[in-house]
């Protein structure tokens, strides 16, 4: 638990607020990336060898039900993406999995969204 010093009552005395440290917010406010909007594999393949670590992090941080679901799609997605060298196959990887990375990415952007209203309640 962490303690936020918030300033001094009337009396001098100190106030405290009080919040639960929620590290999957922490880690999904620090960064946030982005993936591609084309079906350019070489694009996919570049985004998802760059960001796999964080998605990877995400997901050992997940703490809802819904971003434990969507990260568990997700991230083995990113790990095929990541790693192939046959932009052939990771051009038809991309198009056979596009509707499913929609719709779990936008389950995921829920999460950012919550994530967000957190961060502002601890203000």
């Amino acid at each position: 638990m962490a303690i936020t010093f918030v300033g001094a009552s009337p009396s001098g005395a100190a106030t405290f607020k009080s919040s639960t440290i929620n590290n999957y917010c922490e880690s999904m406010i620090a960064d946030h990336p982005t993936p591609p909007t084309n079906n350019n594999p070489a694009a996919y393949h570049a985004w998802a060898k760059q960001n796999l670590k964080y998605f990877e992090h995400l997901r050992s941080e997940a703490n809802t039900a819904i971003a434990k679901s969507s990260l568990r799609i997700l991230v083995p997605i990113l790990k095929v993406e990541a790693t192939s060298s046959n932009m052939k196959s990771l051009a038809n990887y991309v198009g056979s999995h596009q509707v499913t990375w929609a719709r779990e990415w936008q389950d995921f952007d829920k999460t950012v969204i919550v994530c967000a209203k957190w961060a502002v309640d601890l203000l």
